[in-house]
């Protein structure tokens, strides 16, 4: 068992070494959840350790209002870590706070990937993102009125984004509706942080 155990978090730690065409590979911080359910503390504090360094670096010379953002869970995060690894960690504040970095980070890179050019060729990742920002709104935006009104631009961008991997007239319309709403729910969202 603990062979098996060392091979995944091998496999776990190349993985965050590793970056996609998006960053960091989030779903790191879900396996390390995993890993605290599953009494493996010192695992998840040494993923956990690897993610905020990896996070960090995704994030360095962001000038998104979400970046602050990200800094301060992240220093959440990292003074959770001590308490992890002596078992004295309350795993529901820790699950809320790397799901309110998760939702923080698919904000700033759909921010980025608005701020940096074309949407073209680009529907997975807003499609990923989007979701992910969409799940985890209520984290960042609390009970607020505009929440529910950034919650439904979110949802239109998330059905249409496949159609930015088109090609022809069908992608540029959705470059140009998908561009405005989800410019105006990243501004809404901004602007209640």
């Amino acid at each position: 068992m603990k062979k098996i155990g060392f091979i995944v978090i091998a496999f776990l730690l190349f993985t965050v070494g590793s970056s996609s065409a998006q960053g960091f590979d989030l779903s790191i911080l879900d396996n390390a959840i995993g890993m605290v359910n599953q009494g493996n503390n010192k695992q998840a504090s040494n993923l956990l350790t690897d993610a905020i360094s990896g996070i960090s670096k995704e994030v360095k010379g962001s000038n998104t209002a979400f970046a602050p953002k990200i800094a301060s869970q992240l220093g959440n995060l990292s003074g959770m870590i001590p308490g992890l690894s002596s078992g004295k960690t309350n795993v529901g504040g820790l699950q809320k706070v790397i799901n309110t970095i998760k939702t923080l980070v698919a904000a700033n890179r759909l921010k980025k990937m608005l701020g940096g050019g074309s949407l073209l060729g680009k529907g997975k990742l807003v499609g990923d993102n989007t979701n992910l920002l969409s799940q985890g709104l209520s984290l960042i935006g609390g009970d607020k009125p505009e929440v529910s009104r950034i919650g439904k631009l979110l949802g239109a961008v998330s059905k249409r984004s496949s159609k930015l991997d088109s090609s022809g007239l069908t992608a540029k319309i959705a470059k140009k509706v998908i561009g405005k709403k989800l410019g105006s729910s990243l501004n809404m969202l901004e602007g209640i942080l």
